[in-house]
């Protein structure tokens, strides 16, 4: 007799919400712009001069105007195939300013011009979502240069109040707009904010950083910026990810669905201080450190693995854009490459999930080969097998689930690949040479 699977903490409505658009959209980009935009660092213990922009007049006067910063961000995403955007509204390493002319008490640095309507407003034009950040508590409001924020902020129970205040207020200027709201860590105070979030746009969706727990119900995806361990290949994140992380709230690792991972480029922001080596190596905080310059597949293959390895996971580049909104220039080649591999394979990724479970078994394969899956959310009979690590012989060897293949043709060519099915998929493509010229072969594994 089989039993309905019963679920707690809110599952089924977590289901819906994610699976709306943020599940389907599987690739993003996480945006801090703001007063630290080209060089500096409000929080404690930044040895860099506090901010770029020492006030909201010199910022404003520096920056273009906000749907031109917006066209910018936007189109950098649209390029290479990722479908939304996470942007910070405010930050506590930003001197705590508030990138939109909020009418809420305690901020002391509040733009004049309103750079996140600007932003919502172009990603409703070209279909792109934008999460909105904020922090999920107070910090760092008295350091060098401070303080930050009004006496009424500097409380647990003020900085609740006002952020409250802020979401009511960004839903009452926004509305629909709005695609979610992503909190950096959650005060205890703010423990009903994701209710509300949900009560205000019962479609968005909420990210708590490093909650993966979900000891929240209203908590819709967790997130993984750290690693606990660094992983192999190096590029595989969620290889990175196997062991608890107690430092962080007693951070769990991941589970298999509901998590995004997000790792940065550029230290988050535009001329961010570089983190010390004795921060990263201990917490891997880093394992892509110089990578993404150095290769400009690194990211793909990071990529394919976050989505690929294990099931309902989204990934989003932290990338520092500069004051106008363009990418920095050392980051240009990586662009370049993720453009030129989703402009085929952008297939084997939208409205996708990861390959844990599936009909073929993710990671390591025979000869060296590594092999991230993603199955197709409309059709899961179709399977999509990214090497990212070619073998070192002409065949690969995967294991499939004991589910029989039914054809294998390669998906940038549309090549049937010739494969035979004795206990393990084998098969043999003409070349390998994909992989090194895209950042991995991709190819359309349809099973019975």
């Amino acid at each position: 007799m089989v039993q309905k699977t019963r679920w707690i903490g809110g599952h089924d409505e977590r289901i819906r919400r994610v699976t709306r658009w943020f599940a389907p959209a599987r690739f993003g980009f996480f945006y801090h712009w703001g007063l630290f935009t080209g060089g500096g660092n409000s929080s404690n213990g930044s040895s860099a001069p506090v901010l770029c922009h020492a006030s909201i007049s010199e910022f404003e006067a520096a920056a273009p105007a906000p749907d031109v910063v917006a066209r910018n961000l936007v189109a950098t995403v649209q390029r290479v195939g990722a479908k939304y955007i996470t942007f910070t509204v405010v930050h506590s390493c930003d001197g705590w300013a508030v990138m939109y002319p909020t009418a809420v008490p305690g901020f002391l640095r509040v733009t004049t011009r309103d750079y996140v309507g600007a932003l919502l407003a172009e990603g409703a034009r070209k279909g792109v979502k934008i999460i909105l950040y904020m922090p999920g508590g107070m910090g760092h409001w008295d350091t060098p240069g401070g303080p930050w924020v009004a006496e009424n902020l500097r409380t647990p129970e003020g900085y609740a109040a006002g952020l409250t205040a802020l979401v009511q207020e960004l839903v009452a200027r926004y509305g629909a707009q709005i695609g979610g709201f992503w909190l950096d860590g959650l005060n205890p105070l703010l423990s009903d904010l994701p209710a509300l979030m949900h009560r205000l746009l019962p479609d968005a969706v909420v990210l708590v950083n490093n909650r993966t727990r979900f000891n929240s119900p209203e908590v819709d995806v967790s997130t993984t910026e750290f690693l606990s361990h660094l992983p192999e290949p190096l590029y595989n994140r969620p290889g990175g990810l196997l062991k608890p992380i107690d430092w962080i709230d007693g951070m769990l690792p991941p589970m298999r669905d509901f998590n995004e991972d997000i790792p940065t480029c550029n230290e988050w922001w535009h001329g961010a201080p570089p983190y010390s080596w004795e921060f990263i190596l201990p917490f891997a905080y880093r394992q892509g450190t110089g990578n993404y310059q150095r290769d400009p597949l690194f990211w793909i293959r990071e990529m394919l693995c976050s989505l690929g390895m294990r099931g309902q996971w989204n990934y989003a580049m932290g990338l520092g854009p500069m004051l106008d909104g363009t990418v920095p220039p050392e980051f240009e080649p990586m662009l370049a490459a993720m453009e030129a591999f989703m402009s085929w394979a952008g297939e084997s990724l939208a409205d996708t999930t990861g390959g844990e479970g599936s009909g073929l078994v993710p990671g390591w394969c025979n000869d060296g080969a590594f092999c991230p899956v993603t199955v197709s959310r409309k059709n899961p009979a179709v399977h999509y097998l990214h090497v990212t690590e070619a073998p070192t012989t002409s065949v690969l060897r995967v294991q499939p689930n004991f589910r029989p293949i039914r054809s294998v043709e390669d998906l940038r060519t549309g090549h049937p690949i010739p494969f035979t099915q004795n206990g393990a998929l084998e098969m043999t493509p003409a070349s390998w040479a994909d992989v090194a010229a895209y950042g991995a072969a991709v190819f359309r594994v349809t099973l019975e």
